[in-house]
Parts: C-alpha cells; sequence; structure tokens
C-alpha cells in the first residue's frame, strides 16, 4: 500500500523538478494540494507513504504528519468533506436473528451436509470468538486449533497466527449447554468429519476447505474472501439487509449483545483481543439498541426530573444516575432496597454481592463507579469499619470538619487505586465529597447487630444538597426492584 504512495510521490517530483528524499514539508504540501480531489483517507496514506520513508533518512527531524503545515491541511480538507454516518456506522443488528437460524435451517448438527457443517462452525465461532470474520477466522489454521478433554467436558483453544495485530491472539472456548448451538462440539464434529479430507493437505492449510462435496476435485484451503461471502450469503438468507452490513458487521453484533447482557466492556475487549488502552471498540464496534443507548437514558432522566426531588449537577448525573430516582424517603434523601435474610441461608457477605453483581450486570455502561468502588472493598477490607462510620454518622446528621476532610481523603485514595477501572470518577472528586456503597441493618445502630433486615444504599455525599451536606441517589437502574417503603417484601436476586 505504501509503495504505491511512494512511487506516486516520486513521479509528482520528478515531473516538478523536486528531489524526492529531501526534507522539505512544504513540498510535501504542495504534492498534497496537487491531490486533493482524493479522499481524507487516501491523502493520508500518502503522507504515510512519505512519512515512512523520512523516519528513516531523516530521523531527526519532526515526523511530517508533525508539520503545522501539513496538520492545517488535514484539517481544511475533513472540513470541506460533509459526511453524513451510514446506517452501519450507527446501528448494528441483533446476532438474535443469526442465532435463530442456526437453530432453524442448521440443525440438528448430525444431519448436515459437509458444506452446512461448515457454515455452521463458521458462524458459530464468529459469534463465539468475535474475531474478524475474513482475516481472522478465514485464515485460521488446522494445525493451530486444540481440543482439550477433562472427563465429560470438552474445551477449545484457537490460536490465530496471521491476525492484524501482528501477533498471534489466542482464545478458548468451553462447551455450551444447549449442544445445537456449542460452537465446541460443533467444532469437534467437523474436524471428525473432515479428517481423511485433511490427510494429503500442507501443514499449514486452513481450517476451513473448498469443495467439499465435490469429490471429483481436491479440497484445499479456503480463501479469507471465500469464508467472508459465505458469512454474507448466510447473513442475507436470515433477511439482514446486507447492502448496509457486509459480513464484518456479525463482530460488532455480538460484542454489543455481550455488553448489552451486562458483561463490561473492559471483559469483552479482553476476550475479543482489543487492546484495553484503545478505544476502538468503543468508537466503531459497540452500538446499542435506541433503548439500551446513553442518549435514552439522558432523555429518560430529563423527561422524568419532574418527578424526582433530587436536583443533580451534571457531570455527577452523567456518571452516577442510571434510572429515573423515586425517593421513598423524601426527608432523608436516600434510597434503599431491603431483603429479609435468614441468617442461617443468607450471610452479609453473600447478600452484598449478589446485590452489588446484579445491579451491576442490568447497568453495564454505567457502572464503573460501583464496580470500582466493590474492588476497593475487597482489595482494602474496608466494608464493615467504613459503611459502619459513614452510617453512623448519617443518623447523627453531624457534618464537622474534620469528618468531612477524612471522608475526602478515603475518596481521594479510591480514586487513585481505581484510576483504570473507573471510567468517569475523576468528575466525581470535584463536586463529591464522599462516595459510598454500604451495607446496613435497617434498625439497628451497630452495622452486623441483626441479619433479620438489611438494606444496601448506594450513598453519594454532596455538599450543596443541603445545608449541611446531602444524600443523592439511586445510584442505580430500579426497574426490576421494588421499593419497600411501606411494607418489607423478600426480593429475588
Amino acid at each position: 500500500m505504501y509503495d504505491t504512495g511512494w512511487i506516486r510521490w516520486t513521479a509528482w517530483c520528478q515531473d516538478n523538478n523536486k528531489k524526492a528524499l529531501e526534507y522539505n514539508p512544504r513540498n510535501v504540501l504542495v504534492f498534497l494540494v496537487d491531490h486533493q480531489h482524493y479522499s481524507s483517507n487516501h491523502l493520508n496514506t500518502l503522507r504515510s507513504a512519505i512519512a515512512s520513508v523520512f523516519a528513516i533518512i531523516h530521523e531527526q527531524q519532526t515526523p511530517i504528519a508533525d508539520q503545522p503545515i501539513i496538520k492545517e491541511f488535514f484539517a481544511a480538507k475533513r472540513k470541506s468533506n460533509v459526511s453524513i454516518p451510514k446506517k452501519h456506522q450507527l446501528f448494528t443488528w441483533d446476532i438474535a436473528i443469526l442465532i435463530n437460524y442456526i437453530k432453524d435451517k442448521l440443525t440438528p448438527t448430525v444431519n448436515l451436509s459437509l458444506q452446512q457443517l461448515q457454515l455452521k462452525t463458521i458462524l458459530l465461532l464468529c459469534i463465539a470468538t468475535m474475531w474478524r470474520p475474513r482475516s481472522d477466522i478465514g485464515r485460521l489454521q488446522f494445525r493451530d486449533i486444540h481440543i482439550q478433554r477433562q472427563g465429560e467436558t470438552t474445551s477449545a483453544t484457537i490460536h490465530a497466527r496471521e491476525s492484524k495485530e501482528c501477533q498471534v491472539k489466542s482464545v478458548t472456548l468451553g462447551e455450551y449447554k444447549e449442544e445445537q448451538l456449542c460452537s465446541v462440539k460443533t467444532l469437534v464434529n467437523f474436524l471428525d468429519r473432515t479428517a481423511t479430507t485433511r490427510d494429503d493437505l500442507p501443514v499449514d492449510h486452513t481450517l476451513f476447505l473448498t469443495y467439499l462435496e465435490k469429490e471429483e476435485i481436491r479440497s484445499s484451503s479456503v480463501r479469507p474472501t471465500t469464508v467472508a461471502n459465505w458469512i454474507k450469503a448466510a447473513m442475507q438468507a436470515t433477511g439482514i439487509d446486507t447492502s448496509n452490513f457486509q459480513a464484518h458487521s456479525i463482530r460488532s453484533a455480538a460484542s454489543t449483545k455481550a455488553v448489552e447482557l451486562g458483561y463490561t466492556i473492559q471483559d469483552v475487549k479482553k476476550h475479543a483481543n482489543w487492546r484495553l488502552q484503545s478505544n476502538t471498540f468503543e468508537d466503531f464496534y459497540y452500538k446499542p439498541s435506541s433503548q439500551a443507548s446513553s442518549s435514552t437514558a439522558i432523555n429518560n432522566s430529563i423527561f422524568s426530573s419532574t418527578e424526582n426531588s433530587i436536583t443533580l449537577e451534571v457531570f455527577v448525573s452523567s456518571t452516577l444516575v442510571l434510572g429515573t430516582a423515586h425517593l421513598i424517603n423524601p426527608q432523608y434523601d436516600y434510597f434503599s432496597f431491603t431483603q429479609l435474610c435468614n441468617e442461617s441461608k443468607c450471610t452479609t457477605n453473600t447478600y452484598y454481592m449478589t446485590l452489588i453483581n446484579k445491579i451491576v450486570k442490568e447497568n453495564p455502561r454505567n457502572c464503573g463507579a460501583i464496580t470500582a468502588l466493590n474492588q476497593f472493598h475487597k482489595r482494602e477490607n474496608t466494608q464493615s469499619s467504613f459503611g459502619k462510620e459513614f452510617c453512623e454518622y448519617w443518623k447523627r446528621r453531624e457534618a464537622s470538619e474534620a469528618t468531612t476532610k477524612a471522608h475526602k481523603r478515603r475518596l481521594d485514595t479510591f480514586l487513585q487505586l481505581n484510576e483504570d477501572t473507573c471510567e468517569g470518577i475523576e468528575a466525581i472528586s470535584k463536586n463529591v465529597l464522599f462516595l459510598c456503597v454500604c451495607f446496613a441493618p435497617d434498625d439497628t445502630t451497630s452495622l452486623m447487630d441483626s441479619y433479620q433486615s438489611v438494606s444496601l444504599r448506594i450513598w453519594v455525599w454532596h455538599p450543596n444538597t443541603h445545608t449541611n451536606g446531602g444524600l443523592l441517589g439511586p445510584c442505580f437502574k430500579t426497574g426490576h426492584l421494588e421499593s419497600l417503603s411501606q411494607q418489607p417484601k423478600r426480593i429475588e436476586v
């Protein structure tokens, strides 16, 4: 790709009596202006081709891409192009459509032809790994598939040695309870049925093969583009609009569904081998449905604000408030839920972890603060004293300067310990004195005296809510739970 760009640059220099190897940013600018009819992406490729050579022969010079005149050219080019986002850039399709197609048309596995079995294996691996259909799945080599059997369970470890990341990436898949949708069992079935076909193939042959159903033609390694075309044909058969969504969109559909089902973005990145420090997933792959998007949550909060007696500052609400807050006790401005716990069956630790995990799962986009704080509690073993001190402090309603400073110090410590995992939490430190997830009995002054009635309270201490401070909440979505202001009821978690 860069070779073509460099050839074009040298030809232009020859036609205009310029020295192609001379470090002269103004010549590069004139070259780009002469080719301004090309797209920004193509111009960027031309610039990169020149820069890749200059970086070697002019090692001490400022990179071409960092030259102000080059930056200004590309800024002007971007402004001159008005590009309306296409449908596939804003939305993705529901992966359930393809899964239902597999269940309806590609089952039972034992009755499928070899080509149908191969297609089913491809589709299930694309969904399960969230890898690129063409460059990753399409290039998988047979020798890089490792099946492990332990007792009655089977797992598969898959390596992609020719990935775009220029390094091997791997994933281990376990069995799924529904056999007809299990990627591991389907893969094992495919390997067994194609074993004899592979006997005469080279060691680096691909997992997926051509001409499996034509005995007169010898099977060989498949091309990545062929795999992509098979996927696209399957998508089209399900009714997915393939004029807008190509085979690569299966990666977005699968990963978006995982986040919507409650897995954190960080976990999805790890599973699919996205770099954790990069925003590639968030910018190009994560496309939640309208009901799951942050825009819907913001609109719901705005239109329901008349029902909520709490006023939130902008940067606090965008980080913490996940749903409409209906306060069960406006006098104290806190939100609590109660589960009647039997001491012999439910310990405080179990209840705390179960409810926290349920909250996080139901709020995958906005529970960074809760997740990180939960990790802080487990790491520092401060749950009991931390929660007890604040609980007793709130009952006394004594906002002493010393206590306020102590709370601020704890929040600062929390921020430092969770710098990487707590998205957006930095904004809280500017306007919130204290953030607490604590666990305490409803009707006793001692934190651990009784298990009979237990509340989980998520508090955000804000200095401007009341004269002496106040409590903002809730920090979690309440759609599936019941507020227990009238009488205790059991909550199933």
